[in-house]
């Protein structure tokens, strides 16, 4: 990543919370290029570690704007500050502090590696006298000071290696403690103190601030990193007479191994999750199944706030496979797993030697094991087709007029029963490495061709290819007035329409600009019209345009020139060409009538839950989405606004509001024209109060 720290921070934040946070605009100063995310952290850590290599750190602050009842939370990146050296600490001033040297640390540390049970690889290591680690013990009696150590994926090489390190880790440590009155310090600010008997000196981050009132007095603890060892790991909590919502029970021999035995809780079922989405392909697996837990009770709800350990997925041969965190879990209600054909989803590794054995059977329950305990979620059965290697998949790109192409096919079972198909083509049949179709009326353009088993037991798979033409089907009007793309002569409307319709780039004086997808620049209109406001045409000049069309081997090229006090002029009459089609109607490119757009009145439904308030509403296949406005007063005086950008969405969930607060809601729908939003009239008013 690239940028301003506060423009990174932005990026970074904005569609990952369902809640009001927001980075200022202003620029913290900093620039960074090319940083790179380390895998499999959690945001905040990505975010610290970036802040922290340029002497930066976050400041959070919740900001309540007068006359409203509720805020925001303001995230941005501030410098770091240095006390270490300005501030004297002294515990005769308002910073008292304690720096710790201790050296009495453990001694003998047990190493838990691979295996079960007596078949569990255990290693003993020591530290000696000199300080090294060998494997017979120096320190005995009361002197000995032992720990363990788990790490039960490692082979005896690693454990070994890995002890070791945690061992020396563990031997002694310094840590310093500050205990400040009158002065303002932050997480992630520098304090330091100088022990003068011992020459001890000290330098650390601040990563916990702790708040204390007591009598109307408020004082402040800070504790650096170093401080983190001063609880030793063999330090523990008794739970009291109440056991877990579940557990693991584990067994110490005589001679010293240990293990874990199954998962101990209590399970409860509950019917009514469904399945959103359940896909054989995905940029995250082999398989992606996505839940649905809008008809189960808010108390039993899975959401992306929802604290979740594990989750397993059953079928129905009673075979259970465990879902790892970030490759195979995340909202919460997403799953994704590979089973040996997907290796690696951005950039990270994906293990499916696991899941393989899913195919061919059938799911049957999703187990959650959450904070709150262990539910079982009983969906629908869903079948886990067979995956086999597609790899060589491949349709050769062909004239639209041939009726055929040269085509690959991979491999299948011998169970196979396939089918194919191409959506806009018809007749369509594969034999010999010959795909076959009726090319009567077919247009040029990017096609798919689909392959599926009859009997379902095997995936399906696909590939794309292009029909290609030669000729030549648009031209430019050179009207300065009204510049616009048009059909060539003798070229009829729905073969120009066909043409604007796979328009993939338009290069403008060199540089090139997407025509749909991601970062898309929209330069030609759907009648063919150049949008001459887009900022890389709006500027008084002239301007060589290069149009490439999906299907069409031959580009468009022409120049356009801006002249701000222009009068209408004439086509040019240079080439034959370049004329627009010349005396029909049917030449001409269709341009429609502005229609006068309508929007219903939207109605709403309001249903209170613990903190939250979900909105339903009437779905309309006319509009273009729905927006919703909330506010704690009838009159909506400081209400907050949402939008919802499809029209297939008839429900929002609003989180994190007052509990025991009335609120009032109303919904209405848009349509987008061009460049503007048409709305249709709000709902009624429903109010709720919150639980």
């Amino acid at each position: 990543m690239s940028g301003d720290l506060n423009d990174i921070l932005r990026e970074l934040i904005k569609d990952r919370f369902d809640g009001p946070f927001f980075v200022p605009e202003e620029k913290a100063g900093i620039t960074v290029t090319g940083w790179q995310i380390d895998r499999y952290v959690t945001l905040y850590d990505a975010v610290d570690k970036m802040l922290s290599t340029q002497g930066y750190r976050l400041q959070i602050s919740y900001i309540e704007p007068e006359n409203l009842d509720y805020g925001y939370v303001s995230i941005r990146a501030v410098q770091v500050k240095d006390y270490s050296e300005t501030l004297e600490y002294s515990q005769d001033g308002e910073v008292q502090f304690t720096i710790k040297d201790y050296r009495g640390g453990v001694n003998h540390l047990i190493c838990a590696g691979k295996g079960q049970n007596e078949e569990r690889i255990i290693l003993h290591l020591y530290v000696q006298k000199d300080g090294s680690v060998g494997k017979t013990p120096y320190y005995t009696g009361l002197e000995e000071n032992e720990a363990v150590y788990e790490f039960s994926s490692a082979d005896k090489e690693k454990l070994e290696e890995d002890g070791t390190k945690r061992l020396k880790e563990l031997q002694n440590y310094k840590s310093i403690n500050v205990n400040v009155e009158g002065i303002d310090l932050e997480i992630g600010d520098i304090v330091g103190g100088y022990e003068e008997i011992t020459g001890t000196r000290l330098q650390q981050p601040i990563v916990r601030k702790i708040i204390k009132i007591k009598n109307g007095k408020t004082t402040t603890e800070y504790k650096g990193k170093d401080a983190l060892f001063e609880s030793a790991d063999y330090s523990y909590y008794e739970l009291g007479t109440t056991a877990p919502a579940y557990y693991k029970e584990l067994t110490v021999n005589e001679n010293g191994s240990y293990s874990f035995g199954k998962t101990t809780a209590t399970e409860k079922t509950v019917k009514g999750a469904a399945i959103e989405k359940f896909k054989t392909s995905s940029k995250y697996g082999d398989y992606q199944l996505n839940l649905n837990f809008d008809k189960v009770a808010d108390s039993d709800q899975i959401s992306g706030n929802t604290k979740v350990l594990a989750a397993v997925i059953t079928t129905i041969d009673g075979t259970q496979y465990g879902l790892r965190h970030v490759e195979n879990i995340w909202k919460g209600t997403e799953f994704a797993w590979g089973t040996g054909f997907t290796t690696q989803s951005h950039g990270c590794p994906i293990s499916g030697e696991h899941y393989a054995s899913m195919m061919g059977k059938t799911i049957d329950a999703v187990t959650y094991y959450t904070e709150n305990g262990v539910v079982k979620y009983d969906i629908d059965d869903t079948y886990v087709p067979y995956k086999f290697d597609t790899s060589a998949f491949k349709v050769e790109n062909a004239d639209v007029t041939s009726g055929s192409a040269k085509v690959t096919v991979p491999t299948l079972p011998e169970a196979y029963d396939a089918e194919y198909a191409v959506e806009g083509l018809t007749n369509v049949s594969v034999e010999n490495g010959t795909l076959k179709y009726n090319a009567t009326g077919v247009k040029p353009g990017q096609y798919t061709l689909n392959v599926t088993d009859k009997s379902s037991k095997y995936v399906p798979f696909s590939t794309s290819f292009t029909l290609t033409t030669d000729n030549v089907v648009a031209a430019y009007n050179n009207d300065v007035k009204a510049p616009a793309l048009v059909a060539a002569k003798d070229v009829q409307a729905d073969d120009f329409a066909n043409f604007v319709k796979n328009i993939q780039k338009v290069s403008v004086n060199g540089k090139e600009y997407a025509a749909s997808g991601k970062g898309a620049v929209k330069l030609i209109n759907a009648d063919g019209t150049l949008v001459t406001t887009a900022d890389a045409l709006k500027a008084e000049g002239t301007y060589n345009i290069v149009v490439t069309a999906t299907g069409y081997n031959k580009t468009l090229e022409f120049t356009y020139t801006n002249k701000s006090d222009t009068t209408a002029t004439k086509p040019s009459d240079a080439t034959e060409a370049t004329k627009p089609a010349a005396t029909t109607e049917a030449t001409k490119p269709a341009v429609k009538p502005v229609k006068k757009v309508t929007v219903k009145k939207q109605t709403a439904k309001v249903k209170a839950g613990k903190k939250k308030l979900t909105v339903t509403w009437k779905k309309d296949k006319n509009v273009s989405g729905y927006q919703i406005k909330i506010a704690t007063k009838k009159n909506f005086k400081g209400a907050k606004t949402y939008t919802v950008k499809s029209y297939k969405t008839y429900k929002k969930v609003i989180k994190k509001l007052k509990a025991k607060k009335k609120y009032f809601v109303k919904v209405r729908a848009y349509k987008t024209v061009g460049k503007s939003k048409v709305y249709g009239a709000y709902s009624a008013v429903r109010s709720c109060k919150v639980k």
